[in-house]
């Protein structure tokens, strides 16, 4: 690992900057260059890519220097390195540019970033969390559906042995009364067939004859019972 010649901390080989003149190492961040704007610049912007001291003792058409940190904050464009390049290199000088930042402007830059990828992560967890919630909201409909189904299903069922059970004591009450009559009629007819066997007559002692005819004894003592 490297350190950096602004902020002389340690720099990951993925996150710094070499001049190609004085060969000094900077963090992106210290040059004013974001790590998406790190990742979007070519080998070719890489290797011809001035640090500001070297860009500052560079001598203008006009003779003149740059002073390493400005008094007051510069306008970011006005320190570009302009090259010729091909059609394409527009976007690589844009993302290439460096200029003088101080202590307080690196601390809005890193602010700025903070608060982009708070913002960012925020709106994914918003998105992760309504997700969740939609597919919780949806179960739950599910579950209420289901105890919905199962509580009527339960009232049906209590309504039905409610019926069941009004229908039993109502053929209970119906046996009892069949029986209490039954007992009465059978009462009745021990009666009838006691009265009607109080006039019986038993004859004793005739003698036999041939089927259907009666001895003149029998017919007597029938004639003299009558």
């Amino acid at each position: 690992m490297h350190q950096c010649s602004a902020c002389h901390t340690k720099i990951k080989d993925s996150e710094c900057m070499q001049c190609c003149v004085c060969v000094a190492y900077y963090h992106c961040i210290c040059v004013a260059i974001s790590p998406a704007q790190l990742k979007n610049l070519s080998t070719e912007v890489k290797a011809d890519w001035l640090c500001p001291e070297c860009k500052n003792k560079k001598p203008r058409s006009y003779n003149s220097n740059t002073p390493v940190r400005p008094s007051t904050p510069s306008n970011p464009k006005a320190n570009v390195t302009l090259r010729r390049k091909g059609p394409d290199s527009l976007l690589e000088s844009d993302a290439g540019t460096s200029f003088n930042v101080s202590r307080s402007e690196l601390r809005v830059i890193i602010q700025e970033e903070m608060r982009v990828i708070m913002e960012e992560g925020v709106r994914d967890l918003k998105a992760d969390l309504n997700r969740q919630l939609q597919a919780f909201r949806g179960e739950i409909t599910g579950l209420t559906e289901s105890i919905q189904f199962m509580s009527d299903s339960f009232e049906q069922c209590k309504k039905d042995l409610s019926g069941c059970k009004t229908k039993i004591d109502t053929i209970i009450k119906e046996k009892e009364t069949l029986q209490s009559d039954l007992i009465i009629i059978t009462s009745r007819l021990n009666q009838m067939e006691q009265i009607s066997r109080a006039s019986n007559l038993e004859i004793q002692c005739v003698p036999e004859r041939s089927p259907g005819q009666f001895s003149v004894e029998a017919h007597h003592i029938i004639t003299a019972h009558d």
